[in-house]
């Protein structure tokens, strides 16, 4: 396969920068074509890459691909990210969210803005034990937008108090951001978390004011 297009590339007088690109136009529609077809996101975007590699460098390309996977499997900081995905599912399937939205909706309800308040109180709380955005925005999202809607909050408002709460997942430790930057900067993890609670908690504090 890599003779093939080498000759190709040869007879047709494309220069490496022409190359490029056409590889790049590849990787994007293989991607799209794996996600239009419903295949998992994390088999596309690797396959993806393999498969580009693979007419990039042939036989190496796939070597590569192999050592980066081996890699990241022997990360120790990297063992974190499943443990907190698998904590964001306890907490979304167990319904512990819906009753930590409803009794903070009871507690702020007196106050002006007290369901926004809810809502962004209870994404900085799901931010604190998942460390990722979607299970905050997913949750919150079938929680609360239906709520805020019936109660008069304007639509744009209501979405976006869910999507900056579950920005909040990618700041507040323990965030799978921060593990990976710290796993490929060879940074402490620890010190990341420890930098980055004020600045996650002031933009908390932030977005209630605004509310």
């Amino acid at each position: 396969m890599m003779e093939m297009l080498t000759n190709l590339v040869t007879q047709s007088g494309v220069g490496a920068t022409q190359l490029s690109a056409i590889l790049l136009g590849v990787l994007f529609l293989t991607m799209i074509i794996g996600l239009a077809t419903g295949q998992e996101l994390a088999f596309v975007l690797g396959g993806a890459g393999v498969i580009i590699g693979y007419l990039a460098w042939g036989g190496p390309g796939i070597t590569i691909a192999m050592t980066k996977v081996y890699d990241q499997m022997q990360s120790y900081s990297m063992v974190a990210i499943p443990m907190f995905v698998l904590m964001a599912n306890f907490l979304t399937h167990s319904k512990v969210a819906d009753g930590l939205f409803l009794s903070i909706r009871y507690l702020l309800g007196p106050l002006k803005g007290g369901l926004g308040l809810a809502v962004i109180v209870v994404s900085t709380v799901f931010a604190a034990t998942t460390g990722i955005v979607g299970a905050s925005v997913v949750t919150m999202g079938m929680l609360s937008v239906p709520v805020l809607l019936k109660c008069g909050y304007k639509p744009s408002l209501a979405c976006g108090m869910v999507c900056a709460g579950g920005s909040l997942g990618i700041l507040i430790p323990p965030s799978i951001m921060l593990v990976s930057m710290g796993s490929y900067a060879n940074v402490s993890v620890g010190k990341i978390f420890f930098a980055a609670i004020v600045p996650g908690l002031v933009l908390s504090l932030f977005y209630m004011i605004y509310v």
